[in-house]
Parts: structure tokens; sequence; C-alpha cells
């Protein structure tokens, strides 16, 4: 007998695509998760979103998209058409209690990122990073100060993608309380 969750069943199978060449029909997926929180805390999501074992993860560090052209966002966009079964996106990221331990500070990101680069090349990193994407260095290596918000521009570039089929909702959620409590976003 198989173990289910809903009328989802749970195998270790689920999740494979059931089309191992590729085409159209990608696989069994109801939703994506665009998602900012440690391994250990997957199922523990999904679980709170009623989608267990259903779910295709794509791993985003802080759930923090700035880039609505990038190759992050096409991946999305591309699995979403290849999905016709996908209808929910959720963009989920660690709240600030859950990563209250963990801080970057400029020298930390001078430290880390020094250790065989340039001097050249980290300003040219930080150049990059500030005119082109209009993204704080601190912020896109290390921990973001405002997860809320992060998740929040996350979705508006999700739901205002051009590209994006209507039928799909995308909705942002934070994992708080050291990963026991899943808040739900409004715009």
């Amino acid at each position: 007998m198989t173990e289910t969750y809903g009328n989802v069943p749970i195998t270790g199978q689920k999740g494979l695509f059931e089309n191992p060449l590729g085409h159209q029909n990608a696989g069994p997926y109801e939703a994506l998760i665009v998602g900012g929180v440690w391994p250990n805390q997957e199922s523990l999501v999904e679980r709170s979103l009623g989608c267990f074992g259903a779910c295709l993860w794509f791993r985003c560090e802080g759930a923090l998209v700035w880039d609505a052209y990038g190759s992050l966002v096409r991946s999305i966009l591309m699995m979403v058409r290849r999905c016709p079964s996908l209808h929910t996106i959720y963009v989920v990221a660690q709240g600030p209690s859950a990563t209250a331990g963990d801080s970057t500070s400029p020298s930390l990101l001078r430290t880390e990122l020094n250790i065989g680069v340039s001097e050249d090349s980290l300003n040219t990193i930080t150049y990059l990073l500030e005119e082109m994407f209009g993204v704080d260095p601190l912020q896109w290596w290390g921990q973001i100060s405002d997860p809320a918000s992060a998740v929040r521009n996350t979705v508006r570039i999700l739901e205002e993608h051009p590209l994006m089929r209507p039928s799909v909702a995308v909705q942002g959620f934070l994992f708080e309380e050291m990963g026991t409590r899943l808040q739900r976003l409004d715009g």
C-alpha cells in the first residue's frame, strides 16, 4: 500500500520526470518552490503548503531574484511551460528569526571574496552588482537584511513577467521561528 499525503502518493519516485527525454509534459508537479531555506526544512515547507511530494524546488539564497530576464527566471518560465499541471509558484525564504545568528559585515565580505581574488576583480564585482543589477554586494553575498522585501520583490518579478502563464498563482512566504511556522506575505 502506498502512503499518501492528501491525494498525493509519497514514494521514492515522486518528483522524477515521467518523460526522461524532456518532451512537452515534464511531470506530475503541482507547485514550484523558489526557496531560500535549509535543505532539511524542505519537507516541512512542502507539508505546510499542502504540496508534499508534488513540488519542484529551485534553490535561490534568500529567495532573492533581481533579474527578470536572468537564467533563474528563464529556467522557472521554461518549467512552467513544460508542466501543464503546475498551478502555483511559492517563493519561500528564511525569516529574520531563523537567520539571526548569520551576520555579514563589509570586512567579512572582503575577507571571503579576497581569497585568491585581486583588488581589481573585487572592485569589478562590486561595480557590476551595484551598477548593473542595483544590488548591494553585501546583500548578494551574505544575509538578506529584509527577507520579506526580497520575497515580495521576487513575487512581483514572477507575477508581472510577460511570459508567465496567467493561470499560475505566485505567493510569498517566510519560514519563521527557527523553521516551525510559515507566514504568508501579502503584496
